[in-house]
């Protein structure tokens, strides 16, 4: 099943949109976007940078919320599949934190963290139209900021879990609006 070439991903490079921002950011009455480019740079090895921002206006509190955070990681592919299968990964990502608001903040400021994560997951092709990439990663803070009760409610540390499905845009598009004779 796992050595057949339907289920190979066949791209040597994966752009996507992270939808977790957008759900975070919603979650927190606001929005957010992510977006991720993966790059495989031998067949078990690949490179992946990531960008976000998220603004958020707490229900709980008068603030408001602006993150920008950047994230570089690499990932090692035991079985030299490339982008396919079993991956052990290692990342560090900074999250920049500004503020703005009633009567929380007498003060302005901003606030800076940052991450180093090991993870671990796999990542399955169907079709080489969708990658499922089921995940487990652990954030550890390198050093601790005495955040605003408001942002320590928004930022993550510890254990993250989590599917990612990835469409194939390129060559669904292609598919559907391909060349016709």
């Amino acid at each position: 099943f796992f050595n057949s070439q339907k289920f190979i991903f066949k791209e040597k490079r994966i752009f996507s949109l992270d939808a977790a921002y957008l759900w975070s950011g919603l979650k927190n009455d606001g929005w957010g976007l992510g977006l991720s480019y993966e790059q495989a740079v031998l067949p078990f090895l690949s490179a992946k940078g990531e960008f976000s921002h998220m603004t958020l206006w707490p229900a709980k509190y008068d603030v408001v919320i602006t993150t920008v955070g950047v994230s570089m990681s690499t990932f090692y592919d035991p079985f030299n599949k490339g982008l396919n299968f079993l991956y052990v990964g290692f990342g560090c990502k900074t999250d920049f934190l500004m503020y703005s608001g009633g009567d929380v903040l007498r003060e302005k400021r901003k606030d800076s963290l940052i991450y180093i994560f090991p993870s671990i997951g796999w990542k399955q092709n169907l079709y080489d139209y969708v990658l499922i990439d089921i995940f487990y990663g652990y954030r550890f803070s390198i050093f601790d900021e005495d955040l605003p009760a408001f942002a320590s409610e928004m930022t993550g540390k510890g254990g993250e879990a989590g599917i990612k499905v990835k469409l194939n845009l390129q060559k669904i598009l292609k598919r559907l609006f391909g060349k016709q004779s």
